[in-house]
Order: structure tokens, then C-alpha cells, then sequence
């Protein structure tokens, strides 16, 4: 990773869960590209060779603690914050 990660109030063993997910996805991924390119009529490694030097993906496992404004004196029109959502549509 680029930078160390902060697992504090993790669960034991989460750091290697994640890095393991990442590695099977990765592999998914790239069975992935190669299907499409075989659909395609195209070499197998058409999509891997080019997207693979750019990297082919990325994990960010974000947590996001609650924050109590009201605790710290401010209102809902002084806050401005995300609410619950998905980076996805699926």
C-alpha cells in the first residue's frame, strides 16, 4: 500500500480478509477482460496488456465516523456533510 493503513477498531484479521478480497478480485477482473475480448473477436490479452499498465483497480475501505455538530453548538443549515449513500449504481 502507499500508505499504512489505520486499523484501529478493526475486527483481528480484517487487514489480511481485505487483502485477500483484493487479490480475488483483481483475478476476477482479469478473467473478466479476457472474456470480453474473446466476445469480441479480439486477442485474449487485447483489454489486459493496455489496462493493466494504467492498474486495474483499486480497494478504499473508508469509514466514516458520526459526527455530533449539535453537541458542538451547531445547527443542520451550519453543516455541510454527505449523507448515506452508495459511489455506485448497482
Amino acid at each position: 500500500p502507499c500508505h499504512d493503513n489505520d486499523l484501529q477498531g478493526c475486527p483481528p484479521g480484517f487487514d489480511d480478509f481485505a487483502r485477500d478480497f483484493q487479490s480475488v478480485m483483481k483475478r476476477a477482473a482479469q478473467r473478466y477482460l479476457m472474456a470480453c475480448a474473446l466476445a469480441l473477436d479480439l486477442p485474449v490479452d487485447f483489454f489486459a496488456k493496455t489496462l493493466t499498465q494504467h492498474g486495474l483497480s483499486a480497494i478504499r475501505l473508508l469509514h466514516y465516523p458520526p459526527c455530533d455538530f449539535q453537541e458542538q453548538g451547531a445547527t443542520s443549515a451550519d453543516v455541510l456533510r454527505i449523507g448515506e449513500h452508495v459511489d455506485w449504481d448497482l
